[in-house]
């Protein structure tokens, strides 16, 4: 056996309330701050209360969501150095035989089937696949697209390596069949656990943007990463057809490289004074509460969590119709306006006829049943074959 240098955060305390013989490694060796990071901490607090034995396997115990961990959970922080990696991970798996790893993101999935190759445990392997690599591919320039399938090529055999991969949408499962030709019978969908206690709580507490503390002028919101992805450009352009025609104000939540050029975009138009872009802010809800309208301008997506987390709030919403994700959240435009991509003019009319005529706050919420973190935890359990039934 290797000399091991990770070391146990937070060691399980509640083991002898479990019934189950199953177990499950969560392995995120390039754990960032994002969505995914917290659907990951979301899912593995609650798949350890159904009593599947829960490792939590990072390179640093300091980064955002991991204290939400519950004390059910083994928090196991291994060594940042990429060569080192693979030996702790094989370590591991031969000391804890888990019943399946999940993992994400390309590091965790080359890091994680290379262990599996050098150990004797067999531990099965699985992906969560979160992104429409497809799409994000096509809208990158030439030379972009073309290291892109490359990179297509090698996830390629990599997935087929997999026991099993796991996508947040029906849209994400399609997109992982037509890069990788396995059956879309053989991938499972599994919904993102987004809505939780703690969402509802942090709903409630009180915002202090000005805008939101009054009510005479509708606030509509933006919230993401200021990328090309997330094609804030389209908002804005729609919001300033909006503004030309009845008072309303718009701010957008996030940090990136673009917030200099939308800024200029804004005044631009001549619509600066009416938009704000605060950057990040860790609590979204609350403004999300308070707000008269979410829109996602998207170009692409997996399952957008925000979107989930804006109806679920009660917020009224519409979308862009970009693969992958928000039609299935909107279930085709029933809990709200799905738009066609980059149609300045469809979005600023969806704008209006919302404002106009918002959906009752019970029905948006309705809308995120699928989304609660007990209904996520059941799927992956099932999904990872983590049910002693099966």
């Amino acid at each position: 056996m290797f000399a091991s240098t990770f070391r146990v955060v937070n060691t399980l305390v509640n083991l002898g309330m479990s019934d189950s013989n199953k177990s499950l490694i969560l392995f995120l060796p390039d754990y960032g701050d994002g969505g995914l990071e917290r659907m990951f901490v979301n899912l593995a607090s609650q798949i350890s209360l159904n009593g599947v034995r829960v490792y939590f396997i990072v390179c640093d115990a300091s980064r955002p969501y991991l204290d939400d961990l519950n004390s059910g959970i083994e928090l196991i922080v291994i060594s940042k150095d990429r060569l080192a990696i693979t030996r702790e991970l094989v370590s591991l798996l031969e000391q804890y035989r888990a019943t399946s790893l999940l993992t994400a993101k390309g590091l965790g999935l080359a890091v994680a089937l290379n262990a599996k190759r050098q150990s004797s445990s067999d531990t099965r392997i699985y992906l969560r696949a979160i992104t429409n690599i497809s799409a994000r591919i096509k809208h990158r320039h030439l030379l972009q697209r073309i290291k892109g399938e490359l990179e297509v090529r090698k996830l390629r055999k990599l997935y087929h390596q997999l026991d099993g991969i796991v996508a947040v949408s029906y849209g994400i499962a399609e997109d992982v069949h037509c890069i990788s030709g396995i059956p879309l019978s053989q991938i499972k969908v599994a919904h993102n656990p987004v809505v939780t206690k703690q969402l509802h709580q942090r709903a409630g507490i009180p915002v202090d943007h000005p805008w939101l503390l009054q009510h005479e002028i509708p606030v509509i919101m933006g919230i993401g990463r200021l990328t090309k992805q997330k094609n804030f450009e389209l908002l804005i352009n729609a919001f300033a057809l909006v503004r030309d025609n009845r008072p309303v104000k718009l701010i957008i939540l996030g940090g990136g490289s673009r917030k200099k050029k939308l800024i200029k975009q804004a005044e631009r138009l001549g619509v600066a004074d009416d938009v704000d872009l605060p950057g990040f802010n860790p609590n979204p809800y609350s403004m999300l509460h308070h707000a008269s309208l979410f829109v996602l301008s998207s170009n692409w997506e997996g399952s957008p969590n925000v979107l989930t987390e804006a109806l679920a709030v009660g917020c009224p919403a519409i979308s862009t119709d970009c693969p992958s994700g928000p039609g299935e959240i909107l279930r085709e435009g029933k809990y709200g306006p799905l738009v066609p991509m980059n149609d300045i003019k469809a979005m600023a009319g969806a704008i209006m006829e919302v404002l106009d005529n918002p959906l009752p706050r019970e029905v948006l919420q309705s809308a995120t049943e699928k989304f609660t973190v007990e209904n996520s935890a059941r799927e992956y359990i099932q999904a990872l074959e983590l049910s002693n039934e099966q």
